[in-house]
């Protein structure tokens, strides 16, 4: 049982009376393509049945009597409605907003139906989730991790509790996307393999956050080289009216988190991190324990009224040791440590919106496993610009150029041995520097038409990759939104997306570089109902169908999509461009938002089917097709700051490949059953998670205390059967038992 922070819990019984005091919410209500202010517009505090409405100077002021989470929107007629979340407490007890409004008919940068808590940029016509900080951080069983709150998503599968795996639609880890303010992040996660999205838990600190774009298919064409998804998150500014400190606890360690105002016209954040997980080590699925520092920070600065430059930085040290035989792999040890640093200017004036970021990137792995050591020093420089152009009332034309320069080093050593196959792979030896450019370019043209109920999208993309001797892809896409009724839409999407190979796999073979494109044809489509201003009904088919896919030469059953999902690495196989499949499925949603108090709750159920063909054997399903999956969310939050919720989820039975024991047990090494690759079928996985959290407010400052019971019902969910070299016998790996977990964090 992993240890609980009594002393910490007895903050709890604290409640401290605060003595009367004025909030206030004032903004500047302008037209975002003259920049006139606007007059006689409705600001509303949703739930308060609170009204006022913007002078002649645009200007409005709202005065509260007590602090908490508000939500306003702010509506004038022919104009789209804008609408946010706010939070006044001691330490920020003034909110001013300058906001910006766009004319509805016939064009406008956002979707915005009946719905208010529901939008979407026009190039988007399906599959996309908009997920800002409060949703984040309250939802059951993710450790306020942005990465796993995307777990819970329809059509994202989680190969294992212990790690941040987003398995979007079938895609392997490999295939997506993270930007953070624009740039380009390699793996967003302590102890993620290069080459890989995955890892142990997020490095991005959810305080920074202030809304994630979460594209789980059909992106537009300012995004590529990757076939599934897209998180492209935000981080907000600091405060500009007053220095904050927030001193937090949680499961994934203790932290501290500043924001203030930066000269006249600027803003700081910085959050740093560190890890405690020796606390919770019975619970680890590992024969490492962990041990990590993070640091976040953004820095912002207004050029002039609609010119903006920050920096962006994230630094993280992850180390780990043997502490326990849980696998046979005694001597494994990581050193690694991960920077990116960038600087982006953004400049929005009437109809156009232009971004530049520039940046680095440092990924350095000394890594040692039971049969192979890593020296690696991934390295690139990257430079994008992005432009939004208003044509005139109907058209909007974006633009995304970029290049990508890697000066990165691979120094890899790998034994002989035969694989889990019984195929031999011999061994391998590789110091080498790579020196190689990505290039990629953009356009996409939106059409409203037909009084502004059809939005068309079509576009393409060109990626080059000078390290393949076959460099360039060539993506069109398409995509369509109609709106049926006021509150109904219609979607669609098709297009043909293209990843490059990971440059990992490139290296390690110099055959390799004979790799293609992975190629995925996608086709999507959706409907989407709202009810009134906080309920949202979804559902989706879809079809991908994938071409060129690696496959291992030394395990000619084994294609590549199936990797990536470990914390070992996954380009050591020497591989052709012939694996093909599809994998096709429904996502049906129905969900209420509700920041304010009161009663909020989703539910998602995805069905899935795939089958995958590599160089010998018959179709397969892909190693994480679970068929069906199910996920409920619900919660109510109190008035005076006390919530409850909670997150049910049910996935099938995960294919596998079943291991011959007495061979197995023969030779000492695990040895599949030949011919029946993902032939056999995990148990059922069956979770309920439960959180408590109290928001207080003692001496003046604010406490809010949560208790978390993961898999409250102890249910012994399996994630993999795998062999213990050290005792030569078949091992079981679970996700968590029952995990009490307390969070705390503390503001003023």
């Amino acid at each position: 049982m992993p240890k609980i922070f009594t002393l910490s819990l007895l903050i709890l019984i604290f409640s401290g009376e605060n003595a009367f005091s004025q909030y206030i919410i004032s903004g500047n209500i302008t037209d975002s393509s003259s920049g006139n202010p606007l007059q006689y517009a409705k600001i509303e505090l949703y739930g308060k049945n609170r009204i006022t409405h913007s002078d002649g100077s645009g200007e409005f002021t709202i005065n509260i009597a007590e602090p908490g989470l508000y939500t306003i929107t702010v509506s004038l007629e022919s104009y789209i409605s804008f609408i946010t979340t706010l939070n006044l407490s001691d330490s920020i007890n003034t909110q001013s907003l300058e906001i910006k409004l766009s004319l509805y008919e016939p064009h406008t940068d956002t979707i915005n139906v009946d719905a208010k808590f529901y939008k979407k940029a026009v190039d988007i016509s399906t599959s996309y989730i908009n997920t800002q900080y409060e949703e984040i951080r309250k939802n059951p069983g993710s450790f306020e991790d942005v990465v796993k709150y995307y777990t819970t998503a329809p059509g994202v599968v989680t190969g294992n509790d212990n790690y941040n795996q987003l398995l979007v639609r079938g895609g392997a880890p490999f295939e997506n996307l993270v930007l953070v303010d624009g740039f380009e992040i390699p793996n967003p996660n302590h102890y993620g393999p290069p080459g890989s999205t995955n890892g142990a838990l997020s490095f991005i600190n959810s305080k920074l956050i202030g809304e994630v774009d979460f594209y789980t298919g059909g992106f537009p064409a300012r995004y590529g080289d990757k076939l599934s998804s897209v998180m492209d998150i935000r981080f907000r500014e600091g405060s500009r009216k007053k220095h904050i400190r927030d001193i937090n606890l949680s499961v994934t360690g203790f932290g501290g988190f500043f924001e203030g105002p930066f000269a006249k016209k600027g803003s700081y954040m910085i959050a740093v991190r560190k890890s405690y997980l020796e606390l919770v080590k019975e619970q680890l699925a590992s024969d490492l324990l962990p041990n990590f520092w993070d640091i976040n920070g953004k820095l912002s600065y207004d050029l002039s009224k609609n010119e903006n430059l920050s920096f962006t930085g994230l630094y993280i040290i992850d180390k780990a040791e043997a502490f326990q035989n849980v696998t046979g792999n005694q001597e494994d040890t990581v050193d690694m440590v991960l920077f990116n640093g960038s600087i982006k200017y953004s400049n929005e004036y009437k109809g156009l919106r232009f971004s530049s970021v520039s940046g680095y990137s440092l990924s350095r792995y000394d890594v040692k496993y039971q049969l192979y050591d890593l020296g690696i020093k991934d390295r690139y420089v990257l430079s994008s610009q992005y432009l939004s152009l208003n044509l005139n009332r109907m058209f909007t034309l974006d633009a995304v150029t970029g290049l990508k320069y890697y000066f990165s080093e691979y120094k890899v050593v790998h034994s002989s041995t035969l694989n889990e196959s019984n195929y031999y792979v011999p061994g391998m030896y590789v110091d080498t520097e790579v020196k190689t450019v990505k290039l990629y370019g953009g356009l996409n043209l939106t059409s409203t038409l037909i009084n502004g109920r059809l939005t068309i999208n079509t576009g393409v993309r060109v990626d080059y990759f000078g390290y393949m001797h076959k460099p360039v892809s060539i993506s069109p896409r398409f995509g369509a939104l109609f709106r049926l009724w006021d509150n109904t839409n219609l979607t669609a999407n098709a297009g043909i997306y293209f990843q490059a190979p990971e440059l990992g796999w490139l290296v390690t073979y110099p055959e390799n570089r004979n790799l293609s494109f992975m190629r995925c044809d996608e086709a999507v489509l959706g409907i989407e109902h709202f009810i009134g201003n906080t309920i949202k009904l979804t559902a989706e088919g879809y079809l991908k169908q994938y071409y060129n896919y690696p496959v291992s030469v030394y395990n000619p059953q084994y294609i590549f999509i199936n990797n990536g999902v470990s914390l070992y690495p996954n380009f050591l196989d020497k591989a052709v461009s012939a694996g093909k499949g599809y994998y096709t499925g429904v996502d049906l949603i129905v969900e209420k938002k509700n920041p304010a108090a009161g009663i909020f709750w989703s539910a998602a159920y995805s069905f899935s089917h795939s089958k995958f063909l590599a160089l010998v054997g018959n179709y397969q399903p892909l190693e994480f097709d679970v068929g069906s999956q199910l996920n409920l969310i619900a919660g109510y939050k109190f008035k005076n700051g006390f919530s409850i919720s909670s997150h049910f989820k049910y996935t099938g039975s995960r294919p596998y490949t079943p291991y011959n024991i007495d061979e197995s047990k023969y030779f000492n090494r695990g040895i599949f059953v030949e011919g029946q690759y993902n032939s056999s079928k995990m148990p059922e996985y069956v979770r309920l998670d439960l959180r408590i959290e109290q928001h207080l407010r003692p001496w003046n400052t604010e406490l809010t205390a949560y208790i978390e019971v993961l898999n409250v019902l102890n249910r012994k969910n399996l994630f993999q059967y795998g062999w213990n070299f050290g005792k030569n016998e078949l091992a079981e790996y679970s996700h968590f038992f029952r995990l009490p977990v307390l969070g705390l964090s503390w503001r003023f």
